[in-house]
């Protein structure tokens, strides 16, 4: 015989339903089912959005997926800001860090 859990509590819903908005520098829609389980899991009803492939430093700059997130998330892969520049430049490397970092603070005001 099978325990009964207790139901989860829900947020409060409201005409429109809240949701996570994805930005990457990659092809992340693989995440999707991941971040919906989790969500469910969490008791929230939420559901997830994500930006164009490879917009994450546009959302940073000028957000479009983000606008009216209840939480927003960016994934970045480092390698991405690298691609078309073998060996490995680390005055480019350090470039387009400090491009992120300005990015995010910008984001984040």
């Amino acid at each position: 015989r099978k325990a009964q859990q207790a139901p989860r509590p829900r947020p409060p819903t409201t005409m429109e339903q809240p949701f996570v908005a994805i930005a990457s520098t990659f092809t992340c829609d693989p995440v999707r089912r991941w971040a919906e389980f989790w969500l469910e899991q969490a008791g929230l009803n939420a559901s997830v959005s994500f930006a164009a492939y490879g917009q994450l430093e546009f959302e940073l700059r000028g957000p479009q997926a983000f606008r009216g997130a209840a939480c927003c998330v960016g994934l970045l892969r480092m390698d991405d800001w690298q691609r078309g520049h073998a060996p490995f430049d680390a005055d480019r490397f350090e470039d387009d860090l400090s491009t992120f970092l300005v990015s995010v603070r910008g984001a984040l005001a």
